[in-house]
């Protein structure tokens, strides 16, 4: 009884056989998986020219436990550990028959990928068989993408194969030696984080190039072999983004995706707008470029000076008529006694009321700061005519008359 309670314990221990190496399996693009946990896979190489790939993923911090043993042909294969990209974690050659290599490590938070492949060494076949521990730290992830083959020509962006769909495994080849294969995706509106995952499938690798919107956006580099390479970018609104293949060897083939999927749309985006007209502010008028004439019959009537202003020269008047009087005959004594503005088109004249309170003979003249001014003599008036004498001032004219003597005349 005993003796059977521990077969059957035995037996349970035994991890279940599968067989693997499913043919294609040659690299990351046609990598065999994702493999489960407690199980012996089993698999063959044919030569050296043979490798078989295979993936699985691991769920959160785990020691993980990876044992390779070569089951026929007198030391024919090595064995490679890779991370999520394929890169290069651990390697071993095993020698002899029979013989096995851990790879042990300790995985990250999360969910991680992780890659194993096996090589031939010899030109004969070699058979090999693998387990991956604990059972428990093994998960279930997306599977390997079927590879979609691109079409020419798509020498340039107006030739560009596309619009590209997210998730979706591309493959394409340098068929000559200056053949440029180009790709386009749309972005969808709002704020979009882009991967583009790329490698080479042979180990002449062709340079790999991502073309933003912006000036400063591109991105370059060569595609590695059998290792995932990402550009990354961040689309701020809808726009379009280019992939560019180029140089490496004639035949240099490559695999590439974009994710995630829900970043990118069918649309192409709106066109840009126009950039906005600035906004023309006329200069301000030149108030000076023409000279106002003020008649010299103006008349006084109820208070109000009535001067009849009249444009004349190269453009148009305006200003402010101030009208000064002089008193007692000092001509140092000015009392400023009333004013007015105008602003004239040239060539049209205005008549311009001035409140007055004292009046008599004077002279009117444009000031070189556009201001008419009728300087006065006499005493206080009620009423009757305002007697002036015209003078044109140009602003080219000197700033300042000489002054005149006048005569007082009393009304």
């Amino acid at each position: 009884m005993l003796i059977a309670a521990v077969c059957a314990l035995t037996a349970l221990a035994v991890p279940a056989v599968a067989m693997a190496d499913v043919e294609p399996n040659d690299g990351i693009t046609e990598a065999e998986g994702p493999l489960a946990g407690g199980i012996a896979y089993a698999g063959t190489v044919a030569n050296e020219n043979d490798r078989d790939t295979y993936f699985f993923y691991v769920n959160g911090q785990q020691q993980i436990d990876i044992r390779v043993t070569e089951t026929g042909g007198a030391g024919c294969i090595e064995s490679r550990f890779g991370g999520p990209d394929n890169e290069e974690l651990d390697e071993d050659s095993i020698f002899a028959e029979g013989e096995s290599h851990d790879f042990t490590y300790s995985t990250p938070p999360g969910v991680t990928r992780f890659y194993l492949e096996v090589r031939g060494r010899c030109s004969s076949e070699a058979r090999y068989a693998f387990t991956i521990s604990p059972t428990a730290a093994i998960t279930g992830g997306g599977p390997t993408l079927m590879s979609n083959p691109t079409t020419e020509p798509n020498e340039n962006a107006e030739q560009a194969f596309g619009p590209l769909v997210g998730g979706v495994a591309y493959t394409g080849e340098i068929q000559t030696q200056n053949d440029e294969d180009w790709f386009k995706l749309y972005t969808a509106p709002g704020t979009q984080q882009i991967d583009v995952a790329y490698t080479s499938i042979g180990e002449c690798s062709p340079e790999a190039e991502l073309k933003g919107p912006g000036e400063y956006d591109d991105l370059s580099n060569y595609a590695s072999f059998d290792e995932w390479q990402h550009f990354t970018a961040t689309s701020a609104s809808a726009s379009a983004y280019y992939v560019r293949f180029t140089r490496g060897c004639v035949g240099s083939r490559y695999e590439f995706v974009v994710n995630p999927p829900g970043a990118l749309t069918l649309s192409p985006p709106p066109p840009p707008a126009p950039p906005t007209a600035p906004v023309s502010t006329p200069p301000p008028a030149k108030p000076h470029r023409g000279y106002a004439i003020a008649n010299p019959g103006a008349k006084v009537e109820k208070g109000n000076a009535l001067l009849e202003l009249m444009c004349a020269g190269a453009g148009d008047c305006a200003g402010t008529v101030s009208l000064v009087a002089r008193a007692n005959g000092d001509s140092d004594a000015k009392v400023f006694i009333g004013s007015g503005t105008f602003a004239l088109t040239r060539g049209t004249s205005v008549v311009l009321p001035v409140a007055v309170s004292k009046l008599g003979m004077g002279m009117l003249h444009l000031s070189p700061l556009g201001q008419v001014h009728v300087h006065l003599s006499g005493h206080d008036l009620k009423g009757g005519s305002l007697l002036l004498t015209a003078t044109e001032h140009h602003r080219k004219h000197r700033a300042h008359h000489p002054r005149r003597r006048h005569h007082h005349r009393h009304h």
